[in-house]
């Protein structure tokens, strides 16, 4: 169940839909050229299942972002593309996702396999993830 408010309460009375295991992406299983190939294809759908379970399994929310967080490494933007009005790069970082399969190999995965793997939104990602950015900035 969700929340929605009535007359500035906060009730716990809306239906929410069941979580479940979203559409795998178009990238198929390939020898990698380089370290920057997506690995997608090389997991079945009991790997993305596993991972899916394991994630919705964990007690808190905190649980979830920690995984999450454990699973993205930010690098520096390698080629830059767009720059705003005033003369300046519009991201700085960028996010590389790597998923665990059932033997315990960590590969790296686009965004779409990885947000549908665990059915999270993209908004979540990125607010989980931004918090990974602003403690590394800190280092």
């Amino acid at each position: 169940m969700g929340y929605s408010q009535n007359d500035k309460k906060i009730v716990q009375n809306k239906p929410r839909n069941i979580r479940k295991i979203g559409e795998s992406c178009s990238h198929t299983l390939e020898v990698p050229k380089s370290t920057k190939s997506f690995m997608c294809g090389a997991f079945s759908e009991n790997d993305r299942q596993d991972v899916f379970n394991k994630f919705w399994k964990m007690k808190t929310w905190d649980e979830k972002r920690g995984f999450i967080q454990g699973m993205v490494t930010n690098r520096p933007i390698v080629k830059r593309r767009k720059i705003n009005e005033q003369n300046k790069y519009v991201k700085s970082d960028s996010r590389d996702v790597r998923l665990q399969t059932l033997n315990g190999q960590c590969l790296k995965v686009c965004r779409l396999f990885f947000l549908n793997t665990l059915n999270i939104g993209e908004d979540s990602f990125k607010r989980w993830t931004k918090k990974v950015l602003n403690l590394q900035n800190l280092a």
